[in-house]
Order: C-alpha cells, then structure tokens, then sequence
C-alpha cells in the first residue's frame, strides 16, 4: 500500500536479532554493577530490568502471532514490573540482599534461559516498527535519564506518604520484610488477605526493586516515577481511533502532550503512586477497548485474551491503591455489549458475567 509509513518486519531464523540485543542490553547491565554503584547502572536498569524481560516472555508465548510494536513495548513494560516484584519477593524469601550485583545475575540468567526457551519452542514473529515508534522509544530513554538525572541532581523535602513508601521499601531491602501501608495486620498475627490486597505491598516491593536495580540511595527512590511518565506517553498514542492511524502528526502531538505536561511532569518527581496507577488504569482501558474489534469476519465479538489482560492491570492497580472508579463502567459497557449483541445466547462464556 503507498504511502505506508510501517515497516513490517519478520523476524526469520527464530528472532535471532532480537535475542542479540536483549543478550547484550543484560551483559552490559552485569558489567555496569560490578563496580557498585554506576550512572550507567541507574540508566541501564530501564531497558534491561523492565522493558527486555516482559518483551522476550512475549516473544516466547506469541506462537507467531503478528505484533504491533508500540503496543509491545508498552505491554513488555507492564509484565517487567511485575516480574520484577516477583524477583525482589523471591530475594526477600531466600534471604538474599537486594542490590545491583544480585539483581543483575537473576535478570541475566533470566534473559538467556528466555533465549534458550525462544530458541527451542519460538516460533518466527512479525513485528510491525515504524520510524515513529522507534523515535518515541528513543525520547522515552532520554527522558527517562533527563528526569533521573534533574531530579538527583535537585534537593527536595518529603510528603509523609512518601517517607513511608520509602521506609517500607528500606526494610525489604535491609531487612528482607516489609509491612502493610493503610491496612491494620490481624491481631492474632495470621494470614489476612484483606491486608495483603490493601496493603500496598506491590508498590512498595516496586520501589524496592527500582533502588536495588539502579542502585540509587532510598532518599532517591522518588525518581522511580520517571519511568511510568514516557510509558504513559506512549500508552496514550494507543488510545487513537484506527481511522486517525495514519495520522502522524496526531500522534506526535498526542506523545509530546502527555510526555511535556506539567502536571505530568511534576509527579514524575514523586515517589507517589499516582502516575504508576495512571499507566495501569490507561493500559488497563486499553486493551479493554480493543477487545471490542470485530472478528474477521466483521462480526461483533469480544477478544477474550484482551479481556483477561486488561483484567489483570485492574488487579494490580488494586494492589498498589483501591480504586474501582473504571472496574464499575468498565463491567457496565462489558455487559451492555454483551446484551446488545447477543453474545450470551452463543457462549456461554459471557452468559455467566450477566
């Protein structure tokens, strides 16, 4: 088709260039902390902790599928964050000190068994890369290390929130435990779900993973927030209509917009989690959304992978702060498209959420 910005590459011999990059972007990482503490570290860890392990588990569990390469990133970043919750949880467990070094040879032990894995089971991919998803990831990194780099560089005072996000993400770190945040434990000292989902525990085993990765002292830990603003930016160019697609100067526009808003700006200073509930709940109506796109055959349907992974960004935004102001009209739209289009007297699938 003329005029197709989009350059459609299949990736042959079992994504060999791809698992060169991901292979390389760890090793340097390792290298970068085995001096202690390092700028290089700190900036590495953005790539290499929470945008390349999401990407290859992807890649691994795809079979082929065609992907669309902005929604890949983004996707890669959610999935990251919490492998990286998972690996930080699995320190805590085994007693092992959360740090640079031994995050490092988790992730690249990680990355080369995904390779292995991909190598083996993976099938060949199509990956759909524009010359604009390449420059808007590349403006995500520069902020990304502009923002760490200003807010560092600045002396600031705390909110009380943000003492206790820190503290609590401190004893993780030193002591290999953490404590609930606005949820009171059971006095008998037993399992309590209710404290474990309201207790903010993601968030702040998150925060715990950002220091021990980057290397960064805890009075820092507020600079974790630079990571969500350049990934919401790039959400947010999702949530353009198909029809406006080829419009690229909407996009660029939507990106800037959202990547140079002040207010936007502002949080990514904080280690509040604000922005990173933004990011899920954006995500979270993204692919919400595209779970409503018609079959091929131009039928009305609901894409059930969608609706599961959309699904699961609710849950863990309700891990890191309760907010159910989108599950509600979410769950609202879900059931009129339903009763709308008869979905419930074919499957019965949607007939049990009636």
């Amino acid at each position: 088709m003329q005029g197709q910005t989009n350059l459609n590459i299949k990736l042959e011999n079992r994504l060999y260039l791809i698992q060169v990059v991901a292979a390389i972007i760890a090793m340097t990482y390792f290298v970068s902390t085995l001096t202690g503490y390092s700028v290089f570290s700190t900036f590495l860890a953005f790539p290499a902790i929470y945008i390349v392990p999401g990407f290859m588990l992807i890649l691994l569990l795809s079979k082929g599928q065609s992907q669309n390469f902005r929604q890949l990133i983004v996707l890669s970043f959610f999935l990251s964050t919490i492998i990286a919750v998972a690996v930080v949880s699995m320190l805590m467990l085994f007693g092992i000190t959360i740090r640079p070094f031994s995050i490092s040879i988790i992730y690249l032990l990680l990355v080369f068994t995904l390779i292995v894995l991909i190598t083996i089971f993976g099938r060949t991919s199509r990956i759909q890369v524009s010359h604009l998803d390449c420059a808007f990831l590349g403006i995500s990194f520069i902020t990304y290390t502009s923002l760490i780099h200003m807010f560092t560089s600045v002396p600031r005072l705390f909110t009380m929130d943000e003492t206790t996000y820190i503290a609590f993400s401190r004893y993780a770190m030193l002591k290999g435990e953490t404590y609930p945040i606005g949820s009171v434990p059971s006095a008998t000292g037993g399992f309590n779900l209710k404290c474990l989902v309201r207790g903010r525990f993601f968030w702040t085993l998150l925060i715990a993973s950002f220091l021990g990765s980057t290397g960064l002292p805890a009075y820092q830990a507020y600079t974790i927030s630079s990571m969500f603003l350049p990934m919401v930016a790039i959400a947010s160019t999702l949530l353009i209509p198909s029809k406006f697609k080829e419009n690229k100067l909407l996009e660029v526009g939507t990106f800037m917009l959202v990547l140079f808003n002040p207010l936007l700006l502002l949080f990514s200073g904080f280690v509040l989690n604000d922005l990173a509930v933004s990011f899920y709940l954006l995500l979270a109506i993204i692919f919400f959304v595209q779970s409503f796109i018609p079959n091929s055959q131009d039928k009305a349907s609901i894409n059930l992978h969608y609706l599961l992974i959309s699904f699961l960004t609710l849950i863990v935004v309700f891990l890191i702060k309760k907010n159910v102001v989108v599950i509600f009209p979410m769950y609202v739209v879900l059931i009129f498209h339903i009763v709308h289009h008869g979905l419930h007297k074919v499957s019965k699938t949607w007939k049990v959420l009636l």
